[in-house]
């Protein structure tokens, strides 16, 4: 990609021309390494690492303490690697028999009745974990539609795993599915508006899965359109949460439930800015501003030191460190920072990659 201010020097040892990071024109700062040897460049690729990607499914498991991810999306193609995260450091888990191991467009939750992360393809495929081995839901009869950028979250109240919306081929899914274990239910009654890539969560108040902003089209007619509106899930269906401001029409966000503050917190995305009365035009930007849910109002936190804007990244509350994690993200390339959040002062703090390590190089 088009590049400004990158490090660059010659490896005499390797005979190659090594560069590093710089800032993409048009978007911001990047964390790749490349290298070029014989008029060829290639990807610095690092083993211990899962490396640079968005849309990758990731859930924390309380009961084991650790954080689990699940593919995404990487530089050439979908990704179906599986990683554990504790304490800082990543550990790449095999794909043995049962696996997921082509996924595409994964999403994941765990299921604290039952102590199993649950894991949904795009093809609607339906896999468990239970920590040591893998179980495959293959032939079911009733499934969920093939699609992608989905949303997925356990509902402790309800008892199932809830798995909304999604897109394929130009339409947005309204659809909602419920998994108790065996077996997929539509819930067909009250449905939410057709939308992908919307923030979803089961609020530690209301007791209810919440489901916030995304892209979408009521009809498959109708103009595309950024959403600000928030939804809460019961056993009958959705229903809207009216008289509450958002922080705007934004989808591409991530959340986290903050278990200690009983909150939910919410970082970057898209942010959709309609047309002013002054004349200006509707724009739409990465942001990265931070949020706080109470159950009933949202808040703007002033935080010191915030990550780079992003969408689509990997957030979630790390069980190991009992603090926030953002990894990766997309902001016009992939990324692959670490950032962890001090909720004490408010500061994120990024994590410094250590060196050192033995590298895998693979063409790009």
């Amino acid at each position: 990609a088009a590049a400004y201010a990158q490090a660059m020097t010659y490896d005499r040892q390797r005979r190659n021309v090594v560069q590093f990071g710089g800032t993409v024109v048009f978007s911001g700062p990047r964390a790749s390494t490349v290298v070029l040897r014989d008029n060829v460049w290639t990807l610095v690729s690092d083993a211990t690492t899962p490396g640079p990607r968005s849309l990758a499914a990731v859930a924390s498991d309380p009961v084991r303490r650790t954080t689990y991810l699940l593919g995404g999306l990487g530089d050439n193609d979908a990704l179906s690697d599986f990683w554990r995260f504790e304490n800082g450091a990543w550990q790449s888990i095999a794909l043995t028999e049962n696996a997921p191991t082509n996924c595409t467009g994964p999403t994941t939750s765990f299921d604290t009745a039952r102590n199993v992360l649950v894991a949904v393809c795009a093809d609607s495929i339906t896999y468990e974990w239970d920590g040591t081995a893998w179980k495959k839901f293959a032939e079911l009869k009733t499934k969920p539609q093939f699609r992608v950028f989905s949303s997925q979250v356990y509902d402790e109240t309800l008892k199932k795993t809830v798995l909304f919306g999604g897109y394929v081929d130009g339409r947005y899914y309204d659809k909602t599915w419920l998994w108790d274990g065996a077996q997929w239910t539509e819930l067909k009654d009250r449905r939410a508006t057709a939308r992908s890539l919307a923030s979803m969560w089961y609020d530690p108040v209301l007791k209810k899965t919440v489901l916030y902003g995304g892209i979408g089209r009521p009809d498959p007619e109708d103009r595309l359109e950024r959403y600000s509106d928030m939804w809460a899930l019961d056993s009958n269906g959705w229903t809207q949460l009216k008289d509450v401001t958002t922080p705007g029409a934004r989808y591409g966000s991530q959340v986290a439930v903050h278990p200690t503050r009983k909150t939910v917190i919410l970082f970057g995305g898209l942010l959709y800015e309609p047309p002013g009365d002054e004349g200006t035009l509707a724009s739409q930007r990465y942001v990265n501003d931070m949020w706080e849910w109470n159950g009933t109002t949202w808040k703007k936190l002033e935080v010191t030191a915030a990550p780079p804007a992003r969408e689509n990244h990997a957030m979630i509350f790390d069980p190991s460190r009992n603090q926030i994690v953002v990894y990766g993200g997309w902001a016009g390339y992939f990324l692959s920072d670490i950032w962890y959040f001090d909720d004490a002062s408010n500061t994120w703090k990024v994590q410094v990659e250590a060196t050192g390590r033995s590298r895998a190089v693979r063409s790009r």
